[in-house]
């Protein structure tokens, strides 16, 4: 994991060099062209070793339920619980919006261009298959590939969820997610069924 941060580390660097040399071939040779120089070098040094002490961490939660509701359903009941159905814990509405095609975004719209942005649509094959990617509720820097499969099983419906994530995890997501992905495939279930 070290090497793939490291590769990123040195790929910015030259990208902020190039955008340090562009500015300084703009500042025409102007005596504190050298100076710009030697404080974004500074800057770019502080920037580059920021993660010390921090873990750059992994998290993988699966979870399987069964439905007892036809596939279309289950799928048209997923979507809403990640969409507009959407609630927290305590059954308090938290509506989010799912533009369901591929690059579509997944968010919380707060009103006056106010929000959100959980994710991005992967991969969308209706009704066997969602897959998003994106921050989600992680508010530092972290990236989650959540995949929603779905498999028709007799009259019912089997829905598996793989939830992995790379970043500064958190010790409160670490612990507090797989009770949240229990309570929203809880959720998916109970629309399912009630249609």
């Amino acid at each position: 994991m070290r090497e793939r941060v490291a590769e990123f580390e040195r790929f910015w660097a030259t990208h902020l060099d190039r955008v340090e040399d562009r500015a300084e071939r703009k500042a025409g040779g102007r005596s504190d062209a050298r100076e710009l120089q030697s404080d974004s070098k500074e800057r770019l040094g502080m920037v580059m070793n920021t993660n010390q002490g921090q873990a750059v961490d992994t998290l993988e939660i699966r979870k399987e339920i069964t439905i007892k509701a036809p596939i279309k359903l289950a799928f048209e009941a997923l979507l809403e619980e990640i969409g507009p159905a959407s609630q927290m814990f305590d059954g308090q509405p938290m509506p989010m919006k799912l533009e369901a095609w591929p690059g579509g975004r997944w968010f919380r719209d707060l009103g006056d261009n106010s929000g959100h942005l959980w994710g991005h649509v992967q991969v969308i094959k209706a009704p066997t298959l969602l897959e998003l990617w994106g921050p989600m509720a992680m508010s530092y820097p972290a990236i989650n590939h959540i995949q929603y499969r779905l498999k028709a099983e007799g009259s019912g419906t089997v829905l598996t969820l793989l939830h992995r994530a790379v970043g500064l995890i958190t010790p409160d997501h670490r612990e507090g997610m797989p009770r949240g992905w229990a309570y929203k495939m809880d959720r998916v279930r109970q629309l399912a069924e009630r249609k």
